[in-house]
């Protein structure tokens, strides 16, 4: 484990910890939360759902504030995007707007699951008909 990077190590030595049950639970949930975000699709054809729940902080940023209070800025960064990263689905960024300050805000694509090109196809026609973002 020496070549893995220092993070990569400190997450296998802490589910080193775990018991399997835990996984086995982990899992589960997956499994459930997939199910679900694939029931979706029976009445869409795509999911759209803002990347970020705020807008970009600064590199220094280590905190953001929220409408649910100050979260850390890892947090905020995965908090929208981490269900499609469990479940499978694919799921595209596309940055839609910048504001005067030159902050963008992005909004994520999610199709079916191996509807990869889908989801690259609409982010392509999205971006087209957006044109250059401004800022």
């Amino acid at each position: 484990m020496g070549q893995l990077p220092r993070g990569v190590r400190q997450a296998l030595d802490i589910a080193k910890r775990e018991p399997a049950y835990r996984y086995v639970q982990a899992e589960r949930a997956r499994q459930g939360a997939r199910q679900q975000v694939s029931r979706a699709f029976k009445q869409v054809d795509f999911l759209l759902a803002p990347t970020l729940p705020v807008l970009p902080p600064r590199k220094s940023d280590e905190t953001v504030e929220t409408a649910k209070g100050s979260i850390p800025v890892l947090q905020a960064h995965i908090s929208y995007t981490c269900l499609f990263d469990q479940t499978g689905h694919p799921a595209v960024s596309l940055p839609i707007h910048r504001n005067d300050q030159g902050l963008g805000a992005s909004v994520q694509i999610v199709a079916p699951l191996d509807e990869d090109k889908a989801a690259v196809d609409l982010a392509v026609a999205l971006e087209e008909a957006r044109g250059p973002l401004q800022g």
